[in-house]
């Protein structure tokens, strides 16, 4: 087929999709290179040949230049290339090592010296690479880079905190986007790994912005180790402004990260990395504020794993596949505050023994008050305020008269939250001919973490994620002025999040709960909540609490062709999400309003105290379909327009 005869209607389909009101779409993670050929008079050389070599595989790319001596290479992997130019009649001209980012569009110029094509001629290509392409800010970090600096979790999210304009978020379970890109929200950030979407975030808690897929994948302690880890990682970058018009779903930062492959030669790596507390003296909060001092919590970071690459098949088929593995204690000191007990100095109320035999199951759930606690003084005329009788932290400067025991006393613990995480990625890239190069990678990574810190200790929260992508990709040269690039996509993000209660501090967890017949802590959630005037003092929830799973399949195409000094690029990105929340089938909650009341079952219905509520799992289907057209046209070396 005539190029003329392709070009136009994908110029017309660009056009009506330009019309359309579609999104625009994101670019692939390879690299581009241009350049112009000329004789020592300045005059363009058409007709040169001018091969990429890509430096440990063998993989070469080839392009001729056109009648004004202009050259193109597209679809180039992220790497280090030699670059030999010849033309009958002149020397050959060799660049030794020249190195391609992730995404970048690079220009190196020849002028070819008259002689024979038996000669070389070195050329120096400078370290020192400056974007004169077009107007994109980005910063790129390598993976030598990323290897070598001590980062904490071996993840680099820390790394993308140095960008200009980025600057720190909080982070939590409706909107985990961590950072912010010259002053955009938090969730509006675009993932890119190999081309594809990485906007497959998943969530423990109801709805949130992953449900439209507007999260970047993490792990549980989020980190980005479960999408790509430090090891398989090539290089990423991050663009901050005046993207191209392939870049765009989101109006924040566009993260793309290339991952490695293999090369000719066998390459293995191991690694431990070990922190524990074992010079470590307990902290403040431990020794000055409790007496006798709580324990030292535990505190152990160990991040293992390796890496192992090489070729299946000389030159043509390679293979790198890498594992991390993280086991973690951390460590945290809590006040909270439980009904009391016999042994609570100064009590005149023993809320356990005082409740109803109905009652006590439910009230002996939570853990028992330090020794030498104190009770909380309340007042029972107002319940305005209750104040703190062993260091009035909570209590006014006057104290008023009446105030009596509330039944509740202070538990001060220490203790260590677990976590775990386990990163395998395989991948494998082909070469079947001098045109056409294709690839597969699989990602796996289950991650857990089981949280204290709820307002009964005894309560954990146990968090899980399990995260899946298998990418596919062709670069196709059709010819040296007609490239194509596929990326396929499938990715899953499941995660879910339950409270459970242990024996930790002396509670006594459940043995029923008086769920309707049908419903079981395996389906419904329980929930008891204390209030007073210290807000709520004490709460224990158990059973599941959501189950979200996000799915995404994504194909990203892009086509390159150069007609003249015009680079013309069109491409397109469908993408489905279809994301499921599945949370509890039945759910009740009482509250009680103070402890005397908790201990006799009688409940304030001026507070709404019990809530019963049932749900069903749900379902949504999104279809994102951008498209865009692009033109760079070289008016002459010294000026370019997009």
């Amino acid at each position: 087929m005539c190029l003329r005869h392709l070009v136009r209607p994908i110029a017309w389909v660009s056009l009506l999709c330009a019309i359309l009101p579609v999104r625009l779409s994101s670019q692939t993670e390879l690299a581009s290179l241009t350049g112009t050929v000329m004789d020592p008079h300045g005059a363009s050389i058409p007709g040169a040949q001018v091969r990429a070599n890509r430096l440990g595989t063998g993989v070469s790319s080839t392009s001729v230049t056109n009648g004004s001596g202009l050259y193109v290479l597209t679809g180039l992997p992220p790497g280090r290339y030699q670059l030999v130019v010849r033309k009958q009649g002149f020397k050959e001209a060799v660049v030794d090592e020249l190195v391609l980012s992730v995404q970048s569009r690079r220009e190196q110029n020849f002028t070819l010296t008259v002689g024979s094509v038996s000669e070389t001629v070195n050329v120096n290509a400078s370290a020192v690479t400056i974007n004169t392409q077009d107007g994109s800010v980005s910063t790129v970090i390598d993976r030598q880079f990323a290897e070598n600096l001590p980062l904490n979790g071996r993840s680099f999210q820390t790394l993308i905190n140095l960008t200009p304009g980025v600057v720190v978020a909080a982070s939590n379970g409706w909107d985990s986007g961590q950072f912010n890109v010259n002053g955009q929200r938090a969730a509006s950030n675009y993932w890119m790994v190999d081309g594809v979407s990485g906007n497959v975030g998943g969530s423990t808690y109801f709805g949130g912005n992953q449900m439209s897929g507007a999260i970047g994948t993490t792990s549980v302690l989020g980190g980005t180790n479960s999408l790509v880890s430090v090891d398989a990682m090539e290089e990423f970058r991050i663009q901050t402004s005046t993207f191209a018009p392939e870049f765009g779903r989101t109006p924040g930062g566009q993260i793309s990260i290339a991952t490695r492959s293999g090369a000719n030669r066998f390459h293995g790596t191991l690694f431990d990395y070990l922190r524990n507390d074992a010079m470590d003296a307990n902290i403040w909060f431990n020794g000055y504020t409790n007496t006798p001092a709580l324990a030292k919590p535990e505190e152990k970071q160990n991040d293992f794993g390796g890496t192992i690459s090489g070729p299946l098949w000389k030159d043509r088929t390679f293979f790198f596949f890498s594992y991390e593995g993280l086991r973690l204690r951390l460590p945290e000191t809590n006040l909270s505050f439980v009904p009391d007990a016999s042994f609570t100095p100064g009590g005149t109320l023993n809320s356990r023994q005082n409740a109803l035999p109905a009652m006590q199951p439910y009230i002996n759930v939570f853990p028992l008050p330090n020794k030498n606690s104190p009770e909380i003084l309340c007042d029972p005329s107002t319940d305005q305020f209750c104040c703190d009788q062993s260091d009035y932290s909570f209590c006014p400067a006057q104290l008023p008269s009446g105030l009596v025991p509330s039944g509740i006393a202070e538990f001060n613990a220490s203790f260590s939250n677990p976590a775990t995480l386990d990163a395998y990625s395989l991948r494998i890239d082909h070469k079947l001919n001098d045109k056409i190069s294709v690839f597969g990678r699989y990602n796996y990574s289950p991650s857990q973490s089981d949280q204290r810190g709820n307002e009964s200790l005894n309560n954990p929260t146990s968090i899980h994620s399990i995260v899946q992508t298998a990418t596919a990709g062709v670069t196709w040269a059709f010819s040296p002025r007609l490239a194509d690039e596929l990326r396929l996509n499938y990715s899953s993000t499941n995660s879910s999040s339950s409270g459970y209660l242990d024996d930790f501090g002396g509670g006594i967890p459940l043995q029923s709960v008086p769920f309707p017949s049908g419903y079981s802590l395996e389906n419904s959630d329980f929930a008891l909540d204390l209030f007073n005037s210290l807000g709520p003092y004490g709460w224990y929830d158990i059973g599941p609490i959501v189950g979200n799973l996000q799915r995404q399949i994504n194909a990203v195409d892009n086509i390159t062709v150069q007609k003249g000094t015009h680079a013309l690029k069109f491409g397109f990105d469908y993408r489905r999400l279809s994301p499921q929340t599945k949370p509890f089938l039945y759910s009740m909650g009482v509250s009680f309003d103070n402890v005397p009341l908790f201990g006799q079952g009688m409940i304030d219905a001026v507070y709404d105290p019990v809530s019963v509520q049932s749900l069903v799992a749900n379902t949504f289907l999104f279809r994102n379909i951008s498209a865009f057209a692009r033109d760079t046209w070289k008016v002459n070396p010294r000026l370019t327009f997009t």
